[in-house]
């Protein structure tokens, strides 16, 4: 049986996701400027989404719907499709494997730790990595779930010559929507807002590195023939909303609160010229 091409990654996924409880426990009675985490909540959020991808990913063939729901086409997707698919679909499919899950994850979480490093700040990277991965996770398993239940026809099945035999095949009626572009934005954005919320010097490197990696990821897609381009969009567009708010929703500092006692001064009316109040941030 063919090995599911996100569960060949699953296993190491999981992996990491162990490796890193451990070195963010480790890493707890650091400063975490700008990012809070809870191990006790993070750890099974993200275990239990990689857990819940690979269960899909294994069932695939008993879940996956035998006919499309959404078998259609609409003037946009077939005008793209005419457009920017390659006469070499397999090499395309090929290269987005590459760009979709090792390319892009690589380049933005590793981004995201070489600017942790360039400001000295080396206990943020456990941290960091369990937010990104805890994010690229949830919006996995989301994928996985929104396609079983929409089926829509991939552009290779829907536009098969009547003629040419078809093989079974439980991925073709699972298009919508893109889950290696859903994954690559999810992971640059997740990266690139860890790095901004921590402050870093680099924070705008990381997310020039590996957007457009993510964008070439999207376009590969159309390319092999196995997503239309709406498909490919609203990858783009969840992936970026779940790799934006994991980290700005839930992993966000409270905001700093006025201590009258710290330093700092300012000049009040009082029973002298000036007297002082302090406070801090």
């Amino acid at each position: 049986m063919r090995t599911p091409e996100r569960l060949r990654f699953g296993a190491p996924l999981a992996a990491i996701v162990a490796a890193l409880t451990t070195a963010v426990a480790h890493a707890q009675s650091e400063p975490s400027d700008g990012l809070r985490y809870d191990l006790r909540v993070d750890i099974p959020v993200t275990a239990g989404a990689v857990g819940l991808g690979i269960a899909m990913e294994l069932l695939k063939d008993a879940l996956a719907p035998r006919s499309c729901r959404v078998c259609g086409v609409d003037g946009l997707d077939a005008l793209a499709r005419g457009a920017l698919r390659w006469n070499d679909t397999g090499a395309a499919n090929t290269m987005s494997n590459w760009t979709g899950f090792v390319l892009t994850p690589v380049t933005a979480l590793a981004g995201c730790e070489v600017a942790a490093a360039a400001d000295h700040r080396f206990h943020d990277a456990p941290s960091n990595a369990l937010v990104v991965v805890e994010a690229t996770a949830l919006a996995v398993a989301l994928d996985d779930a929104v396609k079983l239940l929409v089926a829509r026809q991939r552009p290779y099945a829907h536009f098969r010559d009547p003629g040419e035999p078809a093989p079974p095949d439980t991925d073709e009626n699972l298009s919508f929507y893109s889950g290696h572009t859903n994954l690559a934005f999810t992971v640059a954005v997740a990266s690139g807002t860890v790095a901004s919320m921590r402050g870093y010097r680099l924070a705008s490197v990381v997310w020039a590195t590996s957007l457009p990696m993510a964008a070439v990821t999207g376009y590969l897609r159309i390319a092999a023939d196995k997503h239309y381009l709406t498909d490919v969009l609203t990858g783009a567009l969840i992936g970026s909303a779940v790799g934006f708010l994991v980290p700005f929703a839930f992993h966000r500092a409270p905001a700093a609160t006025v201590d009258p006692v710290a330093t700092g001064a300012m000049p009040v009316l009082g029973r002298g010229p000036f007297v002082t109040s302090s406070w801090t941030f």
